[in-house]
């Protein structure tokens, strides 16, 4: 009812239905359509999904300028995810001439509101000093850790290295594994490496490498390109492993072979000298 007075907000959720055939049949045609009266109505959320439609080319022509209008009408309404989808476009010179300073003002304004991925954009720029920004580790680390916070997976590798290596946090190998955990646990094909090689080499934890070849197998899969050289160390690791619990079992520890000695010497005692008469 709401929906049918026009009301954007109603009109946006209706739009979302169609779009995922929740309730109603999927129509993404009629999806479009809901989204963009909201839109034009100042429904900012509506304004953002449409400048993401014409961004990637769903459901529609992909058209980056009209992405950039819709976008920049949500950012007047004070949008995080239209702040960082403009921000994305500056940065690319996709729609609009390329402007790495108007891309990083709208990445913070969208840090600023707890945009977890603009967090840890903003973060990277901050531990490298890039796009203008001062070189500020302990800066990076704090949007590293809000972003990780909020699940962001690559903010939770950052995280990890940053524990790695002691830089901005106190070094520790526990805490860089607890952060590549997370990170891999959300598919960071990276991080998954990184857990394999903590196993390898028992940084954070004790050494396991039947564990590191399971992260190193499921970072391979993930399209990590490390991983693979890792993995034929992980397996002659525990190909030297196997062949010194082979050699252990089979020599003799000094008991028993102090008792097979004395079992020889036994025998002989019954056996026969070589031409003596039996008895």
């Amino acid at each position: 009812m709401a929906a049918k007075q026009n009301f954007p907000a109603s009109l946006w959720a209706l739009a979302n239905r169609y779009l995922h055939g929740q309730g109603v049949p999927k129509d993404e045609a009629e999806s479009v359509r809901l989204f963009t009266k909201a839109a034009n109505g100042g429904h900012a959320d509506s304004q953002c999904r449409l400048g993401v439609m014409y961004s990637n080319g769903e459901f529609m022509k992909k058209d980056d300028k009209k992405a950039v209008e819709w976008f920049e009408k949500a950012v007047a309404l004070k949008s995080a995810d239209a702040q960082f989808n403009l921000a994305l476009h500056y940065m690319m010179g996709r729609g609009v001439p390329r402007d790495t300073k108007k891309a990083v003002a709208l990445y913070q304004m969208a840090a600023d509101q707890s945009h977890s991925i603009a967090q840890c954009n903003v973060g990277m720029f901050y531990a490298t000093g890039e796009f203008g920004l001062p070189k500020d580790i302990p800066k990076a680390v704090e949007l590293f850790k809000a972003s990780a916070a909020a699940g962001h997976s690559d903010a939770q590798f950052n995280l990890g290295i940053h524990y790695l290596s002691g830089q901005g946090v106190p070094k520790s190998g526990a805490e860089a594994v607890k952060w590549f955990e997370l990170a891999a646990a959300n598919g960071h094909a990276d991080a998954a490496c990184n857990l394999g090689v903590c196993c390898l080499s028992g940084i954070g934890r004790s050494v396991n490498t039947e564990q590191a070849v399971v992260w190193l197998e499921k970072a391979a899969k993930a399209g990590s390109a490390d991983a693979a050289e890792y993995l034929k160390s992980a397996h002659q690791q525990i190909l030297k492993e196997q062949t010194a619990k082979l050699k252990a079992q089979s020599t003799p520890t000094a008991a028993g072979a102090s008792a097979t000695a004395a079992a020889a010497a036994a025998a002989a005692k019954n056996k026969p000298t070589v031409g003596a008469s039996p008895a």
